[in-house]
């Protein structure tokens, strides 16, 4: 609808207040919205649709690093108890009192804390195992890789894991055979999780690698989508600001 711009007198000036009234009245706002969807509304929607495919698939990605971050945090805590050292390890030795049935006598010696230990051990499988699982997940590539590259560390210790009643399954998760840890050289235990460079303190670095890739993605997930568009980013609200 064009201007009705008339010199003939009345007839030109009541036009032109018609034409007035429409704009003010958003009539002119809903022939151009509907003529902009009639010629390009195929396009946007298109557009749209794209993006808010994308934004679903941004958030989904940011929960899946948020998940594995957590549960890599948690293998963190786990081994880095069993790594510890001084008074608050897990490895220290504690006065155990027996009874001899024939004599009578009481004798006193110092020996690791089995259960305490086992708990330890068990916590940080189940972490090891949530990170795995959780990391299958996520479609960043850094975060697989820190992944693969602890799953190989793991592999290293196969042979000493199963001695102590842990075993590697064909999906990479560890499982512990209780009644064979708890029969268990302790001292080969405290060897394979607290010695220098050990499986345990070598797995710790690993869940600190894990976790700082998993952030760092989450973060770039929060600005961009996989196409590198802005996410939340509205065509309809943008074309509303000029219309």
């Amino acid at each position: 609808m064009a201007f009705n711009f008339s010199l003939n007198g009345v007839s030109g000036l009541t036009g032109f207040y018609s034409d007035f009234a429409n704009i003010k009245s958003g009539t002119y706002k809903k022939l151009l919205n509907a003529y902009y969807s009639k010629v390009q509304g195929s396009q946007t929607s298109e557009k749209v649709s794209s993006l808010n495919k994308d934004s679903v698939a941004v958030k989904n990605e940011k929960n899946a690093l948020k998940a594995v971050k957590a549960n890599a945090d948690s293998l963190g805590i786990s081994a880095s108890n069993l790594v510890e050292k001084g008074a608050k390890s897990v490895f220290n030795k504690k006065k155990v009192e027996s009874v001899n049935e024939e004599t009578g006598e009481k004798t006193t010696s110092m020996e690791y804390d089995k259960e305490k230990i086992s708990s330890a051990v068990k916590q940080f499988v189940s972490d090891y195992n949530a990170v795995i699982e959780k990391s299958a997940d996520t479609d960043s590539t850094k975060v697989m890789s820190k992944t693969l590259n602890m799953i190989d560390n793991t592999a290293i210790y196969k042979d000493s894991l199963s001695k102590i009643g842990i075993s590697i399954g064909s999906d990479n998760k560890l499982t512990v055979d209780e009644e064979k840890f708890a029969a268990a050289d302790m001292t080969s235990v405290k060897s394979l999780f607290n010695d220098a460079n050990s499986f345990g303190q070598r797995t710790m670095q690993k869940a600190l690698q894990i976790s700082s890739e998993a952030n760092r993605d989450m973060l770039s997930a929060s600005l961009y989508t996989s196409k590198a568009s802005y996410q939340n980013y509205d065509y309809t609200s943008l074309l509303n600001m000029y219309l």
